[in-house]
């Protein structure tokens, strides 16, 4: 048939420009053709975010996200440590078990702009963002955004937690060897029939891996910074890392109480304090406040205790030999910076600790 028959003919004509607007509808990039209305301002978007595969090294968006925050961005008026969206953001629940999840938004004006999804916590705590990726929006069209790559929230964590410094860099060590606590080294002394004395050691100490500390031998105390004799029932005791080289250990040849703690922020990814820590208390039994050891969760301003997540008490064995693993919740603070105390009371007899590798992890499922 020739242009001319074409041409009068209504209904190929019809299908001629039927198919010129499918062919000008794709021919911008990726996105569904809409139909525009005539002077149009607005457009529309499709983000589709990827969890098909949740392992953070392959910069998917990791499950524990739980809501999705989407925010259109001015790339000529960014600023990336408070973004001011052109349109307010748009916040929807994860679908639990989805492989992706789809987030249509309309009413968005035509333009170059940036998208940038951010990952939270039910409670509204970030986790991490994507990326800021570049999208066209156009009249008559459904432009599409598609998001994988994320990245974590910069998380805080302990300070030389495993004491691979050889001291205690990090953190900040206190004992008590006062005129008070003295006058009850008489009895803690006579129990095991060494003569009373006024002046004892009291030990804050790193060991290397299996390094074996003799009874009487001398020893480095951080706190004071001199050498000092211990005489533990418990002596010798080969010591064990339980990550890299070094541990921390105490030892005492009369009472004290101990503290070593650090400040930081709870993050969200890692609400949770672990460590690993082997101890013997010779006394045969835990008593509150004189013979324990706790965790303590205090305000880094005041020093004031907020609350003990972990005490050892009567569930817990008296001896404990090897290296075993602890945690103590962290998540009632997530988002406040507080200060992470170890303590150890030592007032009824000796008690030999060891602890290694402190550090924050995430809540377990």
């Amino acid at each position: 048939m020739n242009a001319r028959k074409v041409r009068n003919h209504p209904i190929l004509m019809l299908l001629v420009a039927i198919l010129a607007l499918a062919v000008a509808g794709c021919s911008g990039g990726g996105g569904v053709a809409l139909q525009a209305p005539a002077g149009a301002t607005e457009g529309a978007m499709v983000v589709r975010v990827d969890f098909v595969n949740p392992d953070p090294a392959l910069g998917r968006f990791p499950l524990e996200v739980e809501v999705l925050r989407v925010l259109v961005l001015d790339p000529e008026n960014l600023d990336p440590e408070n973004p001011q969206p052109i349109i307010p953001p748009i916040e929807v629940a994860r679908q639990n078990g989805a492989d992706f999840q789809e987030i249509r938004i309309s009413g968005i004006p035509l333009g170059n702009w940036l998208v940038r999804v951010e990952g939270l916590t039910a409670e509204g705590v970030l986790l991490g963002t994507s990326e800021d990726l570049p999208v066209e929006i156009k009249p008559g069209r459904e432009a599409l955004v598609e998001v994988s790559r994320f990245i974590p929230v910069e998380v805080e964590d302990l300070v030389n937690g495993s004491f691979e410094t050889g001291n205690y860099e990090g953190w900040t060590i206190w004992q008590t060897n006062d005129e008070e606590v003295n006058r009850g080294a008489r009895s803690f002394a006579s129990r095991d029939g060494l003569k009373a004395r006024m002046e004892y050691s009291v030990v804050q100490g790193i060991a290397a891996d299996g390094q074996i500390i003799e009874f009487g031998e001398s020893v480095y105390d951080f706190f004071d910074n001199l050498w000092e004799e211990v005489s533990s029932p418990g002596l010798p005791i080969t010591y064990a890392a339980s990550e890299g080289e070094f541990c921390q250990f105490i030892q005492q040849s009369g009472p004290s109480d101990y503290r070593m703690h650090q400040d930081l922020t709870v993050s969200a990814q890692r609400p949770v304090l672990a460590w690993e820590m082997a101890y013997e208390n010779h006394d045969g039994a835990f008593t509150e406040g004189t013979q324990e050891i706790r965790v303590v969760v205090r305000d880094p301003e005041t020093d004031e205790i907020l609350e003990t997540v972990f005490r050892t008490g009567e569930e817990r064995p008296v001896q404990l030999p090897d290296m075993s693993a602890f945690t103590a919740d962290l998540s009632p603070w997530i988002g406040q910076k507080v200060r992470v105390d170890f303590m150890v009371h030592v007032h009824d007899y000796y008690f030999d600790v060891t602890t290694d590798n402190f550090r924050m992890v995430p809540m377990e499922k």
